[in-house]
């Protein structure tokens, strides 16, 4: 991270206070679980770079109600816990200074206006590479969730379409604790790579735009 006097106010103007607020939450709830970009783009089911769009506060990109519920169901939270009930905190109270790397990474520092008129920091986020494994009290290895998908594989599961997100639920509920979603999507990637079938398929699911997973079914000729 750079020195703080190498960092320029942003001029906020694609985000209003109350999405940038809950843009400030989710960061935070993501810290806390342990939760990369990457993952949560994965759980979300879209493209890879997705929630590092959504954090940066000079994007127009925000989460509709179906992500709502989503992040809802990710983080077994209320809503209430990342959506602002009003408008607390303003522009007007809150700034964000960032620097750009040399290869167009990002970092920020959000800061509020305390008493004495002064900033003071209160968050510190950025671009993150997408192989990057945040603090985690998770002990499943990635070697046990290959296996999990290997055994899912082999019995049927992908049979039927299969968001990240039902995924990533049911194999918590199967070891009982939490697990990386980085080691759920190299694990699936192990089958989507595959040039002949059997593998799996990724593909959207435009009724509730998603990404979903499913068995390639062979043609018999």
């Amino acid at each position: 991270m750079k020195r703080n006097l190498d960092f320029e106010i942003l001029k906020i103007s694609s985000k209003s206070d109350i999405e940038l607020l809950k843009m400030f939450n989710i960061i935070v709830l993501r810290n806390k679980r342990g939760l990369s970009q990457f993952e949560l783009s994965f759980l979300l089911g879209q493209r890879d770079l997705y929630v590092r769009d959504f954090e940066r506060p000079d994007h127009t990109l925000i989460l509709g109600l179906s992500e709502n519920n989503t992040i809802k169901l990710i983080f077994n939270c209320e809503l209430a816990n990342f959506v602002p009930l009003n408008n607390s905190g303003s522009n007007s109270s809150i700034q964000i200074r960032y620097h750009i790397d040399g290869q167009g990474n990002r970092d920020y520092i959000a800061e509020k206006k305390v008493r004495n008129g002064k900033w003071k920091e209160f968050l510190r986020f950025g671009d993150e590479d997408k192989d990057i494994l945040m603090n985690s009290s998770s002990t499943i290895t990635d070697t046990q969730v290959q296996s999990w998908i290997n055994d899912q594989y082999n019995n049927g599961y992908f049979n039927t379409a299969k968001s990240a997100l039902q995924i990533f639920l049911d194999c918590e509920t199967h070891f009982n604790y939490q697990v990386r979603p980085l080691f759920i999507a190299r694990a699936i990637q192990h089958y989507t790579k595959k040039k002949k079938a059997p593998r799996l398929v990724k593909n959207r699911d435009k009724r509730n735009d998603y990404d979903v997973f499913v068995r390639e079914k062979i043609v018999q000729i």
